[in-house]
């Protein structure tokens, strides 16, 4: 067997563990909610799970304005520097104090909107519990473990924070005035992996402290603008369908809409352990290679949308026995909403294949951040209108459309740049474009070289 051939065996081998691993940890990361969604539902009921659900949709707006796209830019940046301690660690702080700056800045800010707004300031409690998940956001560097090909501790150290709270919400949260203590439970998740993972960086990874300049920062944020707006748009255009409806439809609508979306979330995720595996794989074929990174893209095609197609026709036609048994018969009205929601885990593998694992991947991130704007932009007003006559029901609505949108424009804009990854090439295509090393990146080699 030539070389060549053992190591393209050993990279797939590789590439099967780390997804083997992962679904592991997944499934076990489902015990979780299996477990605490039904209790929540049923002792919390339809008004407080919608004050609670309605406050984790306002505190998730924040969390994406502190994440500001570093788990693909920083993931980049760290997988092209593998193997390289002190160019990781200078790329560890620069991407950790830009993060902090942005907690400060969303601290402030959900601080002033609650403290000015009526309706928030009742739950002020609420949203100071909440804010943890914004803090996780900040201190879990996921973005490291995943370019330092370590996925699988990340993932480990989440499922043990997530199994935790399991326990802590059954003995804490016994009626609905505990809606507080059960937002800041699961809050935490995120908080306690970092805590966990602190020994890990340090023996491991060999993250050392490594001050970083104002450029390095600056760069830093520079760099992940574009998928930021990309995950803002998002946001937009679907958890932000939570917030509108909160204000739009009322508590209760809130409620029964929350239910079927966090089912939803929940099935979307069976083909994580599949996408984030593969992403820093193509990241490092698309710098040597472009014919092998959309091979590999063909390939998580197929079996993120084998996986999710099938997903969402067991939602389809098994949603009026899912719910009951679930979310109880207080949640009958979910069952339709889960229903026309039923398609979104096809949908959104789709866009992660198609988008972050494709367009990003190639250096189209300003590309990717304007289809997801433009779907932002057609969505949100028909999303008022739908919410406005149809409650719960139009929230469904809105969130499919966005995503068919989405992927239109997205194939769309592919096909013009003779990127058809979606099928097997048998004729020659033009080049694909290739990503350019970032500013942050020369400056830490000239720095790596001239430690060497």
């Amino acid at each position: 067997m030539s070389h060549g051939l053992r190591s393209v065996l050993s990279s797939y081998r590789h590439l099967l563990s780390d997804i083997a691993a992962l679904s592991l940890v997944q499934a076990l990361n489902y015990v979780s909610p299996l477990i605490t969604i039904p209790y929540l539902v049923r002792v919390l009921g339809p008004s407080q799970f919608g004050v609670l659900s309605f406050a984790q949709g306002i505190v998730l707006v924040f969390s994406f304005i502190t994440d500001f796209g570093f788990d693909y830019t920083a993931t980049r940046a760290i997988t092209a520097r593998a193997g390289e301690p002190e160019a990781t660690s200078r790329i560890y702080w620069s991407t950790l104090c830009s993060k902090a700056i942005l907690l400060c800045f969303s601290g402030i800010v959900l601080l002033l909107i609650v403290a000015y707004t009526p309706r928030l300031r009742e739950a002020s409690t609420l949203f100071a519990a909440e804010f943890l998940y914004v803090i996780g956001t900040a201190i879990f560097p996921i973005w490291l473990f995943q370019g330092c090909g370590k996925l699988r501790w990340a993932a480990a150290l989440l499922g043990v924070a997530r199994l935790l709270t399991v326990p802590a919400l059954l003995l804490f949260v016994r009626s609905p005035g505990d809606y507080v203590i059960a937002g800041g439970i699961q809050a935490s998740v995120e908080v306690t992996a970092a805590i966990l993972a602190i020994p890990l960086l340090i023996r491991n990874l060999h993250v050392h402290w490594r001050p970083p300049s104002l450029s390095d920062i600056a760069t830093s944020l520079k760099e992940g603008w574009p998928m930021f707006l990309a995950g803002a748009a998002l946001y937009a255009s679907t958890s932000n369908t939570t917030v509108l409806l909160g204000f739009l439809a009322g508590k209760t609508e809130v409620g029964y809409y929350s239910a079927a979306d966090k089912l939803v979330k929940a099935c979307v995720a069976l083909s994580t352990p599949i996408t984030q595996a593969l992403y820093p794989r193509i990241t490092a074929l698309q710098v040597h290679c472009n014919a092998s990174a959309r091979k590999m893209i063909r390939q998580g095609l197929i079996a993120v949308g084998g996986i999710t197609a099938t997903v969402s026709l067991l939602l389809a036609l098994f949603a009026f026995r899912i719910c009951p048994i679930v979310l109880g018969s207080s949640f009958k009205p979910s069952i339709i909403i889960l229903q026309v929601l039923s398609p979104l885990p096809l949908l959104m593998g789709l866009v992660t294949m198609l988008g972050a694992q494709t367009m990003a991947v190639f250096g189209m991130e300003r590309k990717l951040a304007t289809i997801m704007l433009f779907g932002a932009v057609v969505t949100v007003p028909l999303g008022l209108i739908l919410i406005t006559f149809f409650g719960a029901m139009g929230a469904a609505i809105t969130s499919d459309l966005q995503m068919v949108i989405t992927i239109a424009a997205i194939i769309v804009t592919l096909k013009m740049r003779n990127i058809r990854v979606w099928r097997r090439v048998n004729r020659p295509e033009r080049p694909m474009p290739t990503r350019t090393v970032s500013p942050m990146e020369k400056s830490e080699d000239r720095q790596f070289q001239s430690i060497r």
